[in-house]
């Protein structure tokens, strides 16, 4: 009890006068409350040592500056953007890549879409890790594709609209697998399961239209992992 008492201030309320410090541990029900994790899941961060905590009288005491870090360290909720709002930004982003003074992306856009729009992209850009930003806003919009196959000529053809991590400024491709944006109907020499003449997995985003270096970028954001992550914050600093 001694050892707990030098250790641990009193919590107010709790024997501590008012305008006393408040103390420097939770317990691991506090720090759960904090986090807005379960008491198992702080009891498996102290283990993992992920979690600064040492015990006294058999309990947790968790660092409450830890707490603090990882609280302000937790990224704000982001909520996806509707197909709207997502093509907004696509043709936002778009006319920032290709600095294309005749992309007109405030057509059709009222005032207040436009300001909303700039202040996402002026968020993605200064994003230490912009990835998980744009993958929260589109994903759901990007992310879903069809898959083809295809024969080994298709791997000669210059005009195929690369998208994702096909994209060779990314440095990702995947042998034997091609990511590209849709518009036109699918050539008829493509087909549904593999053969031994259409060995080529074509992983297809069926879009409406093509819209550049955005829609890459935006494809790109749909695979989470460090190397897809890297590859599209180094290409958002540029292009941009």
């Amino acid at each position: 009890m001694t050892q707990r008492a030098q250790t641990v201030q009193p919590r107010r309320g709790a024997g501590a006068r008012a305008g006393e410090a408040d103390r420097e541990t939770l317990s691991v029900r506090e720090a759960a409350e904090h986090l807005g994790v379960s008491e198992r899941r702080v009891r498996a961060l102290i283990a993992e040592g992920r979690l600064a905590a040492q015990k006294l009288g058999g309990r947790w005491a968790v660092d409450q500056r830890g707490i603090g870090r990882r609280v302000q360290a937790r990224p704000a909720a982001v909520r996806p953007l509707s197909a709207r709002s997502a093509a907004v930004l696509e043709r936002r982003l778009q006319a920032l890549l290709e600095q294309d003074e005749d992309v007109d992306w405030r057509e059709g856009v009222s005032a207040v879409e436009a300001h909303r729009t700039e202040r996402r992209l002026r968020r993605l850009l200064e994003a230490e890790q912009p990835s998980p930003l744009l993958r929260a806003w589109v994903a759901h919009q990007f992310a879903p594709v069809d898959i083809f196959w295809a024969p080994l000529e298709v791997l000669d053809r210059a005009d195929l609209p690369l998208s994702g991590t096909s994209l060779p400024e990314a440095g990702l491709a995947r042998d034997g697998t091609v990511e590209v944006q849709w518009s036109d109907p699918i050539p008829v020499q493509w087909r549904r399961e593999p053969d031994g003449e259409h060995p080529v997995r074509m992983e297809v985003h069926r879009r409406a239209r093509l819209a550049g270096r955005a829609t890459a970028l935006m494809s790109l954001a749909c695979h989470a992992g460090p190397r897809e992550d890297a590859a599209l914050a180094r290409l958002l600093r540029e292009w941009g």
